[in-house]
């Protein structure tokens, strides 16, 4: 029997692109991250409180078509939109860290290409507990409004408004997982980390604003922040002293932040397991 001796040679094929891969990443560890049973709970109660309570209001009563009643949806469901980012968020890098499992990533992924397929997962999973329910609302409202055609016509722009904030929190949320998550090889207290950052920033600010009485201390909480872009967004009254555009320059700060220590630890110095 001859022996035939391995031969190696160049290799022909095409390589996917970057994009392609990223999502192929997002793809799979978003449905992965849907197959916890804690994130499942988590998007059934966001929707149970913040949608189907609101879907059965607008049927028996039905509401007025209003900015208001979309930045309420924002505004009761922040603590869902918390737990939710804590979950999915602090296993995104801090799992890899701790099977070592980043270092066969880095061998097939460009490093932007991993951070960047991690911040999607975050992002797919946040949009459909924020975005999604959102979109939802402002259909059924649209559907079941008694207002004139005129009016529902001048307020198509509040379907802008719902993406935009929606986007905002994604993007906020999101980068500050990433972050965590990236700090730490236990998700443990990546997931504590993520949950204490927006739930201090709150307490702090409500505790600073009325020892101080100083509306601006409010920005302390980025829940606070968010709230007063919504309230440009959705023209409605700022509830704080202060304008919009500062609060937007401390989400957009936070954001770049959340990057900067991304860019620190994955691009500018060895990654450790």
């Amino acid at each position: 029997m001859g022996i035939d001796f391995q031969k190696y040679g160049t290799w022909d094929g095409a390589r996917s692109s970057s994009f392609s891969r990223a999502m192929a990443l997002i793809k799979k560890e978003t449905i992965l991250a849907l197959k916890s049973k804690w994130l499942i709970a988590l998007i059934v109660l966001t929707y149970f409180f913040g949608v189907v309570t609101r879907m059965i209001s607008i049927v028996f009563t039905p509401v007025k078509f209003e900015p208001a009643f979309f930045q309420g949806f924002f505004d009761d469901s922040q603590l869902w939109f918390i737990l939710v980012s804590a979950v999915v968020g602090a296993g995104l890098i801090a799992d890899d860290l701790k099977n070592k499992s980043i270092v066969l990533y880095f061998s097939r992924l460009p490093k932007s290409t991993y951070v960047a397929g991690k911040f999607g997962v975050a992002a797919s999973v946040l949009s459909i507990v924020v975005l999604l329910p959102g979109i939802l609302l402002f259909f059924m409202a649209l559907l079941s409004s008694s207002e004139s055609l005129a009016h529902l016509l001048d307020h198509m722009w509040i379907l802008g408004a719902i993406v935009l904030v929606a986007l905002l929190i994604i993007a906020l949320m999101g980068s500050v997982s990433l972050m965590i998550s990236g700090l730490t090889s236990d998700k443990r207290y990546a997931g504590a980390g993520i949950f204490m950052i927006f739930l201090l920033s709150d307490i702090v600010a409500g505790v600073m604003k009325n020892i101080l009485k100083n509306d601006r201390l409010a920005m302390i909480s980025l829940w606070n922040d968010i709230k007063v872009v919504g309230s440009h967004l959705f023209r409605i009254q700022n509830p704080y002293n202060f304008p919009w555009y500062e609060s937007l320059l401390v989400v957009i700060a936070v954001i770049a932040f959340s990057a900067g220590i991304i860019y620190w630890k994955f691009f500018k110095k060895e990654v450790r397991v």
